[in-house]
């Protein structure tokens, strides 16, 4: 069992590739990234690649919220984009994933926070 999956029990979705391993995460929960992992690789996986004979793994260049919500582009080096639901999975390094999940849940907690006085205030 990795330090990840030590820590966080429920990152279970993970894929070793040669040497590395890459935890699964959401377009949305990886565009919510902290600043200190902004230029930081994720990985985009085309398992149909394969089968033609090319790599899998993609690196995205860039994420961009639709401003109607829920929908996001997904940039690649050669300039190419995708757009896809924020649900769509993508791979994050090993190294990232622990930052990652500690900004999300601070995000959860300050928001549950924020719900908890906006409700004592309605009271």
């Amino acid at each position: 069992m990795s330090t990840t999956q030590a820590e966080f029990p429920e990152v279970l979705h993970t894929q070793a590739i040669g040497g590395a391993v890459r935890h699964r995460v959401t377009v949305a929960q990886w565009d919510k990234r902290p600043d200190s992992l902004v230029d930081e690789a994720a990985y985009w996986f085309a398992p149909y690649a394969e089968e033609c004979g090319n790599d899998p793994w993609a690196v995205i260049d860039g994420i961009d919220a639709h401003t109607t919500g829920g929908r996001f582009d997904v940039w690649f080096a050669s300039g190419q984009c995708v757009t896809v639901e924020g649900s769509k999975p993508i791979y994050v390094g090993d190294k990232h994933i622990v930052p990652l999940l500690r900004h999300l849940i601070e995000i959860d907690m300050h928001a549950d926070s924020d719900i908890r006085r906006v409700e004592s205030l309605a009271a």
